[in-house]
C-alpha cells in the first residue's frame, strides 16, 4: 500500500509555471520503472554503506536530496526524475527505522511495492486516461507560431506609433498617461513564455510515445529551440524602438515592415507544413540593410539604432530559416537538419535563489530528523520524517506557498482519516472493501484539489489520509489516539518548515521581490563596472566566470521577478502597484537586452582615436548610470527624475559636439575608421539603450508604494 501512495503521491511532481491539463494525464507526470531503478540502487547503497552509522547516513541522505532538488531546478526536460530520486530513496531506506537486522529486506520490500505500484499506475493511465501526446505537442506548437506573429504585428504597430508621436520625451509621457494601454501586450508575453513552458515536457513524453518523434529528435528539438530564441529576438527588436529614443527613418519603416511581413509569412507557412495541410514555401531575400554603408557623421545614437537594427533582422532572418527547415524536417518534406544547441559558459558560481532553496530543503531535512530522533514519542517516526522530506521537496518548488496556511487543511484531512480510521476501518471484511473505501474516500481530495495551485494540498490530504487509516500495533485495533497522535506530528512538522521560510532566508513574496531587485541592481552594477574604458581589466578565469554568473543573473531575474510579484498579497502591494511592477519588469528586460549587445560589442576592438576621444564622456555617462542604480537600491529615496532625464541630454548632446568635431578634424577617413565608427555608434546606442530602460525602472518605480513591501507583517 505504501508503494501504491508513492506512486500516487510522486504524481504531484509538476512545474509550478507549466500549464494544467484537467483530462489526460501525459507520460512525463508517470514514474516510470527505469526512473525508480535509480532510486532504488541509491537507497540500497546508503543501506549497506551505512546501515549501523545511523547519522552518516543522515548526511549523505540530506546531500543526496539536496543534490536532487538542486538538479530537478536546472534540468527542466527530465525534472521529474530527480523529483522521484529526492522523496523515494528517503521512502525506501528511512523506513527500516534504522534497524541494521532488517534494514537491507525492509528496503528490498518497499521497492517492490513501489514498483508495483508505479506498475499499476502506468497501466491505469496508459488505458483509460492517457492521450495522444504528439497532438497536444502540435497544438502547443501551432498556438506558439501564431501568438509570435500576433506578438509581430504589434511590434509593427507600436513602432509606427513611436514614429508619429514624436521625441522621446513625448513618448515616455504618453505612455505614462496610458498605462494600461500596454497591458494587452504584457498579456500576450506572458502567454508566450506559459506555452513555451509547456512544448519540452510535451516533447519528451512524444519522444517516449512515438518512433517517428524519436526518429526525427533534431528537428523537433531544432523547432523548440528556435522558438525561445525567436521570441527573445522580437523582444529586441520592441526595445529598440521602444528604448531607442531616436526619430526612425521612412527606409528604416519601410525595411520593418517588409521584414515582418516576410518573418510572418515564414512562421504561418511553418504551422501549415507541420499541420500537414501545405507544401514548404521558399524564403525571400530580406534587407537587413547590412549593405548600406556606414555613416560616420550621421547622429551617432539614430546610426546605432539602425545598426543594432540590421543586426536583430539578420539573427531572425536566421532563426526563422532554421524554424522553417526544422517544421520541413519534422514533416517529411525537407533535408534533415542538426539540432540546435545554445552555446552558454559554464558557470562555477552556483545561482543564490537555487542554493537558497537548496538550503530550505537541506534545514528541513534535518529537523525533522533531529525531531525523530529526540521526540521518541511521535508516532510513526520515519513516516514523518518521509513526509517532511516531500513536503519540503513540493515547498522548495513552490516556495511562496506558506507552510502555515497548511495546518488546517493538515487538520481537516486528518480528521477525514481519522473518522475512517475509527468508524469504518474496524469494519471492513476484506480487501476488495478496504478498497472499495480507498477509492471513494480519495476521489473527491483528487477531484477537489485537481488544480496545479492545490496540489500541495491534495499531496498532504492524500497522504495524511493514507497514514493515519493504518493500525500503530501488530493487533489490528484502532484507536482515535493514534490519529490524534499523527495531527499533533504533522502540525509541529509544518511549524518547523514555517521557520524555516522565514529563517535563516526569508521566502516571503515582498522580500523576495526586494531581493531580486537589489540581485539585479548589483549584477548590472558588476556588468558596468567591468566595462570600464578609464582603466585596463585582466581578462582572467575568475573575471570571466564572474561576467558570465552576473549576465546570467540579467537574463534570468526579470522573468523571476515577474513570477513572484503575481504572489504579493494584496496587504503588499494593490492593483496599481502590481500593475507599475509589472511595468517594471519589463524594463529590467530591457536593461538586461541592451547589456547584453552592450557586452557583445564591447568583447570587440574598439578604435582608439574614438576611445580617446569619449573615455572621459562615457565615462561621466556611466557614473550617471550607476548614481541612478544606487539610488534605486534604496527604492524609498529617488532623485528628481526630470533633473536625471535633463543630464543625460545634456551629456548625449556632448558626445555629439565632440563626435562631430573629431569628424571635422579627420576629413575623409578611410575604410578602417569607418567600420571603427560604426562599432562606436553601436556601442553609444547600447549605452543610450541602457540609460533609457533605467530611467523607465526609475519612472516605474516612483509609482510603487515601496513602504508598504517594508512593513513587517507575520
Amino acid at each position: 500500500m505504501d508503494g501504491l501512495a508513492a506512486a500516487l503521491l510522486g504524481r504531484t511532481g509538476r512545474r509550478h509555471d507549466r500549464p494544467v491539463d484537467n483530462g489526460r494525464i501525459p507520460l512525463q507526470g508517470i514514474a516510470t520503472p527505469d526512473r525508480h531503478r535509480c532510486c532504488i540502487i541509491v537507497a540500497l547503497v546508503l543501506i549497506s554503506l551505512f546501515a549501523q552509522e545511523r547519522w552518516a547516513y543522515a548526511l549523505f541522505t540530506s546531500l543526496w536530496v539536496c543534490f536532487c532538488i538542486w538538479r530537478m531546478q536546472n534540468d527542466t526536460e527530465i525534472y521529474y526524475f530527480w523529483y522521484c530520486c529526492g522523496f523515494i530513496v528517503p521512502l525506501l531506506s528511512i523506513m527500516s527505522g534504522f534497524d541494521s537486522a532488517r534494514s537491507f529486506y525492509v528496503v528490498e520490500i518497499r521497492a517492490k511495492e513501489t514498483v508495483l505500484g508505479v506498475l499499476c499506475f502506468m497501466a491505469l493511465a496508459l488505458v483509460v486516461s492517457h492521450g495522444s501526446t504528439h497532438v497536444r505537442l502540435r497544438a502547443a506548437i501551432t498556438q506558439q507560431l501564431a501568438m509570435l506573429r500576433e506578438r509581430l504585428e504589434e511590434v509593427r504597430q507600436r513602432a509606427h506609433a513611436g514614429a508619429k508621436s514624436g521625441n522621446a520625451e513625448q513618448r515616455h509621457a504618453k505612455n505614462d498617461a496610458g498605462l494600461e494601454q500596454s497591458l494587452g501586450a504584457v498579456a500576450l508575453q506572458e502567454n508566450i513564455a506559459r506555452n513555451f513552458m509547456s512544448i519540452p515536457p510535451l516533447l519528451t513524453a512524444a519522444q517516449m510515445e512515438s518512433f517517428e518523434f524519436r526518429e526525427r529528435d533534431a528537428a523537433w528539438h531544432q523547432i523548440s529551440s528556435r522558438l525561445q530564441t525567436i521570441s527573445a529576438q522580437i523582444d529586441r527588436l520592441d526595445l529598440s524602438f521602444e528604448f531607442g529614443g531616436t526619430d526612425v527613418g521612412a527606409a528604416d519603416m519601410r525595411r520593418l515592415d517588409d521584414a515582418i511581413d516576410e518573418f510572418s509569412a515564414r512562421l504561418e507557412n511553418a504551422s501549415v507544413v507541420l499541420s500537414g495541410t501545405g507544401d514548404a514555401r521558399d524564403s525571400e531575400l530580406i534587407d537587413h540593410g547590412q549593405a548600406d554603408e556606414p555613416h560616420p557623421h550621421a547622429n551617432p545614437f539614430e546610426e546605432g539604432e539602425r545598426l543594432l537594427r540590421c543586426q536583430i533582422y539578420a539573427d531572425l532572418d536566421c532563426d526563422t530559416r532554421a524554424l522553417a527547415a526544422a517544421a520541413a524536417d519534422a514533416a517529411d518534406k525537407g533535408p534533415k537538419v542538426s539540432r540546435h544547441r545554445v552555446s552558454r559558459p559554464w558557470i562555477f558560481i552556483p545561482d543564490p535563489e537555487q542554493m537558497a532553496i537548496v538550503v530550505f530543503q537541506f534545514l528541513a531535512f534535518w529537523l525533522a530528523f533531529l525531531a525523530y530522533i529526540y521526540l521518541p514519542a511521535i508516532p510513526d517516526g520515519p513516516v514523518v520524517l518521509v513526509m517532511a522530506v516531500v513536503l519540503g521537496i513540493n515547498i522548495g518548488r513552490m516556495p511562496w506557498i506558506r507552510a502555515s496556511k497548511l495546518i488546517v487543511p493538515a487538520a481537516l484531512a486528518s480528521l477525514y482519516g481519522g473518522l475512517a480510521h475509527v468508524f469504518i476501518m474496524p469494519h471492513l471484511a476484506g480487501f476488495t472493501q478496504l478498497g472499495t473505501m480507498l477509492f471513494l474516500a480519495i476521489f473527491p481530495i483528487a477531484w477537489l484539489f485537481h488544480t496545479e495551485e492545490l496540489q500541495v494540498g491534495r499531496f498532504l490530504g492524500i497522504a495524511l489520509f493514507m497514514l493515519i487509516i493504518q493500525v500503530s500495533n501488530q493487533d489490528q485495533t484502532y484507536s482515535a489516539v493514534y490519529p490524534m497522535n499523527i495531527v499533533t506530528a504533522v502540525v509541529i512538522m509544518l511549524l518547523l518548515l514555517t521557520l524555516l521560510q522565514r529563517v535563516p532566508i526569508s521566502f516571503r513574496p515582498e522580500d523576495v521581490v526586494r531581493r531580486l531587485i537589489r540581485r539585479f541592481a548589483n549584477s548590472l552594477m558588476a556588468v558596468l563596472a567591468g566595462l570600464k574604458w578609464d582603466r585596463p581589466s585582466a581578462n582572467t578565469w575568475w573575471a570571466r566566470q564572474l561576467r558570465a554568473y552576473h549576465m546570467n543573473q540579467l537574463r534570468t531575474l526579470p522573468g523571476r521577478i515577474d513570477l513572484w510579484i503575481g504572489k504579493l498579497p494584496p496587504a503588499a502591494a494593490d492593483e496599481a502597484a502590481i500593475a507599475a511592477l509589472k511595468h517594471l519588469a519589463d524594463n529590467l528586460h530591457g536593461v538586461a537586452y541592451r547589456t547584453g549587445d552592450l557586452v557583445e560589442l564591447r568583447g570587440r576592438d574598439a578604435d582608439a582615436v574614438w576611445v580617446e576621444h569619449l573615455r572621459e564622456e562615457v565615462l561621466g555617462w556611466r557614473l550617471g548610470i550607476e548614481q541612478v542604480v544606487n539610488e534605486l537600491l534604496d527604492q524609498r529615496s529617488l532623485s528628481d527624475l526630470a533633473d536625471l532625464e535633463a543630464r543625460l541630454d545634456r551629456k548625449l548632446k556632448s558626445i555629439e559636439a565632440i563626435i562631430a568635431d573629431a569628424a571635422r578634424d579627420t576629413g575623409t577617413e578611410s575604410a578602417t575608421r569607418i567600420e571603427g565608427s560604426a562599432h562606436m555608434q553601436r556601442v553609444l546606442s547600447a549605452y543610450r539603450g541602457i540609460s533609457m530602460a533605467v530611467l523607465g525602472v526609475a519612472r516605474r518605480s516612483a509609482q510603487v508604494g515601496w513602504q508598504r513591501l517594508f512593513e513587517p507583517r507575520f
